[in-house]
């Protein structure tokens, strides 16, 4: 894959470093996002791993939606709908949900909010409350893509050991990430 210009390329490591007690790319993507460690790396060396991973061997329950507050629901859910490949589902007054077409079971639902303000980055005001951070076969290809739809950039690419991503807000200007898998 060529470097185009404008990428950061960041933490490359030598191939017979070892991973463990490192963070992985995505950890450090939301150290420097959030100016916070992730828990993992907190973990104090004399709790058992049970403390930090599942705890139950029974769920209390399966995920059933992501809902996320936006001005316009319509316009959020055409948005979503054509960069995920996924379909409108159902719709009430303020409501619409787009659902993954080959099991209905992955579901983003977008809630109309009178008075909404669109979350900042990277000064985090007001804060995000979530992101999405989409895989792409082609990050190029992808980027034109959700840019003709409305996305707006936020940022240049950035090259991580096992990824290149680049943030965008959506037409609600939410931040979500293209992320493109290293392929070596």
């Amino acid at each position: 894959m060529g470097m185009s210009p404008g990428l950061i390329t960041v933490g490359r490591r030598s191939p017979g470093a070892s991973r463990e007690g490192r963070r992985t790319s995505r950890e450090r993507r939301w150290s420097r996002r959030t100016g916070r460690t992730p828990i993992r790396a907190l973990k104090p060396s004399n709790q058992p791993e049970t403390c930090y991973g599942p705890v139950m061997e029974t769920p209390v329950g399966q995920l059933m939606n992501i809902v996320v507050d936006c001005p316009d629901a319509d316009i959020s859910a055409r948005f979503w709908a054509a960069v995920l490949g996924w379909e409108r589902v159902q719709e009430t007054a303020g409501w619409v949900d787009i659902a993954d077409a080959s099991d209905g079971l992955r579901r983003l639902v977008f809630q109309q909010i009178s008075g909404y303000r669109p979350p900042g980055w990277p000064d985090q005001g007001p804060p995000q409350q979530l992101h999405l951070d989409v895989r792409v076969d082609d990050l190029e290809i992808a980027d034109q893509r959700v840019r003709d739809l409305g996305a707006i950039p936020l940022g240049e690419h950035v090259v991580l050991e096992d990824e290149i991503y680049r943030v965008y807000a959506d037409p609600a200007g939410h931040p979500f990430c293209l992320v493109q898998p290293e392929t070596t």
